[in-house]
């Protein structure tokens, strides 16, 4: 019989002491690593587990969203950049409608920055109650090189009854127009108002845009403003959709019938044009066609034109990309003519046949770099956001009282709408009929087809 190895008495008690330390010290190194990984996942911004105490007071729920793609494509930091972010989901429906959104108009929507309590400045362009869609203007501090931004949506908090102030675009912004349910625009916080011949709604770029038909005369007046003066730095973008080629066709202009202006519009050869009268009157724009992108019909194509005196040139952009770049050596003078959008003020055979969406003048001249960015992030498809997992918060009884008192205050308010519309339509029932009443669904596409004719009327008068 084959002897067994026999330890000694001593070397048993190392054994067990080696393997006691072994195991301790495995468990520890497991629960070390286990802990490293909780605290990182409940803190990094990513997951948006801020805690209950980094949250915005009075709101019920909140979700982290990421947008699907980097468009800071260089290496600078872009300071104030606002970034369009497109949402669906059925939470983000109206909450008489099966969803979480207590106002309307999605004026409870909120962004903040990662950390849940940095409120970022938001303009909605355009939200449905019914199917829980939003598209957003979002103005980041900083959009980082190669990173896609991430936000915190927050929503359900009937305490908020008033749009959120529009701080978007102010500063180096002149005036802005997103032509989503009308041809005014704005310049800082002031509204511009728009004298109109003609145009139509139509699908835009970033929701909504206008129609224009050069063969109806279409256009918009602005009048006169300072914010539209050149000066020494200058940059104007828009998204256009020829609905044909061949003439020229004039999409922003300032040109009167004396020095001053500037112009931008496609050429009869479908080129990018920019450029400005001098004081002789005469309009300095780019003169070689060389590399110059042909714009086609039928298709949305993002155009930008920028002006520096320091420099002493104006370069035209096409999808981001430098098309043009032309030296100049006279500088812009002011003018007093109106801004038109559509034609040149006093010349009728330059007008647009196509569509508009988000037209911008700058007191300042964006680098490619920039417009680069907002050609990604605008484009279709790109900026569709995700969005993560709902996260319910904890509201203190006295938000909650708010919140009650709210929603009871904006639903008895609805029902004295409704009822005053059905005893409008009821003294309006012809004599000798029984007065009826219609209902709210129905009441509403009433308005609303009054509010579309209303609409057209003003907008046909010279």
């Amino acid at each position: 019989m084959r002897k067994r190895l026999q330890l000694k008495t001593k070397n048993k008690v190392k054994l067990k002491t080696s393997v006691k330390l072994t195991i301790a010290g495995a468990a520890f190194a497991v629960t070390l690593a286990l802990g490293f990984f909780v605290f990182d996942y409940l803190t990094r911004p990513e997951t948006g587990k801020a805690g209950a105490e980094k949250s915005l007071p009075g709101y019920a729920f909140r979700r982290k969203v990421q947008l699907n793609i980097s468009p800071n494509k260089s290496n600078v930091v872009f300071n104030d950049f606002p970034i369009l972010v497109r949402l669906k989901h059925p939470d983000l429906k109206h909450i008489q409608l099966g969803g979480k959104v207590t106002h309307k108009a999605g004026y409870d929507i909120r962004f903040t920055k990662p950390d849940g309590t940095t409120i970022l400045n938001t303009q909605i362009e355009q939200y449905n109650p019914q199917d829980g869609s939003l598209t957003a203007w979002v103005l980041l501090d900083s959009l980082a090189p190669g990173k896609a931004p991430e936000l915190m949506l927050y929503y359900s908090n009937s305490s908020i009854q008033n749009e959120q102030a529009n701080l978007m675009w102010t500063g180096d912004y002149a005036a802005v127009w997103h032509l989503n349910r009308d041809l005014n625009g704005s310049s800082g916080t002031a509204r511009l108002k728009a004298n109109t011949s003609g145009t139509l709604e139509a699908e835009g770029m970033v929701a909504k845009g206008r129609q224009y038909n050069a063969f109806n005369g279409d256009f918009a007046d602005y009048g006169f403003s300072e914010a539209f003066q050149m000066g020494d730095a200058f940059s104007v973008c828009a998204w256009v959709n020829l609905r044909e080629t061949g003439r020229e066709q004039v999409i922003l202009s300032s040109v009167g019938d004396g020095p001053g202006g500037f112009r931008l519009s496609i050429s009869k050869n479908g080129l990018l044009d920019f450029g400005f009268v001098n004081a002789a009157g005469t309009l300095i724009r780019p003169e070689s066609t060389n590399g110059a992108e042909r714009i086609a019909a039928n298709e949305w194509t993002h155009i930008a034109a920028t002006y520096s005196k320091s420099k002493g040139e104006i370069l035209t952009y096409v999808n981001g990309i430098i098309d043009r770049t032309f030296a100049v050596k006279d500088v812009p003078v002011k003018n007093a003519a109106a801004l038109v959008m559509g034609r040149d003020k006093f010349v009728e055979g330059n007008g647009l046949n196509g569509l508009l969406d988000e037209v911008r003048v700058l007191h300042k001249v964006l680098p490619q770099s920039w417009l680069a960015a907002e050609y990604l992030s605008q484009g279709t498809g790109n900026s569709i956001a995700t969005l993560f997992a709902e996260e319910s918060l904890k509201i203190d009884q006295a938000s909650a009282k708010q919140n009650k008192a709210a929603t009871q205050a904006q639903n008895e308010a609805e029902r004295s709408r409704s009822a005053e519309r059905n005893r409008t339509q009821a003294t309006k029932s012809n004599d000798g009929e029984a007065p009826t009443t219609i209902s709210s669904s129905a009441q509403n596409m009433r308005d609303r087809m009054n509010s579309i004719r209303r609409v057209s009327t003003e907008n046909s008068k010279p």
